[in-house]
């Protein structure tokens, strides 16, 4: 009669090895992981080198027995007197010695700006025709030019010029909370054409600006939105020949639009100190008879000085256009702008608020 061995099921089978081999394993990688890892040098030391690590007093070398010795021992000598402080006089304070003498760090050198330079390809020196030429009236005094870091360009929150300020490094303004990583169109506001012109022009970057809350009060702004607190308004030139005003979180129109009557392809700026200036350039000559840069109010939208860029006396070509935008020396009260005449115009407001 057969005796029938009772054997474990297949799975339980297949578990314990598992474990078997992960209990085998895992001592593998621990003693691998000690000896490179965490204490490399354990395996090469002696017994000595191990109790001198855990037992810093520990010392292998066998003390020597004392010889005996007929006389006794001597005895131990006092503790040494702390040195005697230096004599003062009766009721002046002892002096205090620190134990650490603290040298105090060197001044920081003082961070010198930059100092603008042309490349060599563009460099004056280099172009007989190059002249510079002013025009200045007699009564007026005109200081150097002063800007200083971008983030002192403006006294206004928003963006008032051309990629932001002096430096033209920042062609935004505000915080976004981005999750989706994706963008979306929120409103859409209609142009339209003036000629062959259509649309918005390159470079022609909005201006937008956080109004402060007096001076939206005297201007022309609509009545359903002149009591907004915080209110910030887009400012938009377009090829149509329009200048169009609209809040910037809803796209409502905040004011009635400027008529300028020719193509606008450059952006148009707000003057940098928060005056109701806005400084336009035309971008062509379609059915009007003047040419050049003009400025508006801010405050019933009318037109306040004009540049003729065509007339120009310093300029080397009759084109009168102005695509660029102005940069605002806020310090001395002037305005900076070039134009497509060849001539870099600059011209003193002569305004105050």
């Amino acid at each position: 009669m057969r005796v029938k061995k009772r054997q474990l099921p297949f799975k339980i089978r297949v578990l314990l090895a598992s474990l078997l081999l992960i209990a085998i394993l895992g001592g593998i990688s621990y003693t691998l992981l000690y000896y490179n890892v965490i204490n490399p040098n354990a395996a090469f030391r002696s017994r000595q080198q191990s109790e001198s690590i855990s037992n810093p007093e520990y010392d292998p070398t066998p003390a020597p027995e004392p010889e005996p010795s007929a006389e006794p021992p001597a005895p131990e000598p006092p503790p040494a007197s702390p040195p005697a402080s230096e004599p003062t006089s009766p009721g002046e304070e002892p002096p205090d010695y620190p134990d650490e003498i603290y040298i105090p760090p060197p001044p920081p050198t003082p961070w010198e700006l930059f100092r603008p330079q042309p490349l060599p390809e563009t460099d004056p020196a280099y172009f007989p025709n190059f002249a510079f030429a002013n025009r200045i009236n007699e009564n007026m005094t005109l200081y150097p030019i002063h800007f200083g870091m971008p983030e002192d360009y403006t006294n206004v929150i928003g963006i008032t010029t051309f990629r932001g300020n002096n430096f033209r490094n920042n062609a935004a303004w505000g915080h976004a909370n981005i999750t989706q990583e994706r963008m979306t169109v929120r409103y859409q506001i209609g142009v339209g054409s003036l000629g062959y012109w259509t649309g918005i022009g390159w470079s022609g970057q909005p201006a937008i600006i956080k109004w402060d809350y007096e001076m939206q009060q005297i201007m022309n702004i609509h009545p359903a939105m002149l009591n907004s607190d915080g209110l910030v308004e887009v400012i938009q030139g377009a090829m149509d020949g329009f200048i169009y005003f609209f809040e910037l979180h809803t796209g409502r129109e905040t004011r009635p639009r400027i008529s300028f009557g020719e193509p606008i392809k450059g952006g148009v700026t707000v003057d940098a100190r928060g005056y109701p200036l806005l400084y336009v350039g035309q971008g062509d000559l379609v059915r009007g008879s003047r040419f050049g840069y003009f400025i508006f109010s801010l405050i019933d939208g009318s037109e306040l000085f004009h540049i003729d860029g065509s007339a120009d006396p310093f300029s080397m070509r009759w084109w009168g256009a102005f695509d660029a935008n102005p940069v605002i020396d806020i310090a001395n009260d002037r305005v900076i702008i070039a134009g497509e005449n060849e001539s870099n115009l600059q011209f003193i407001t002569q305004h105050r608020f």
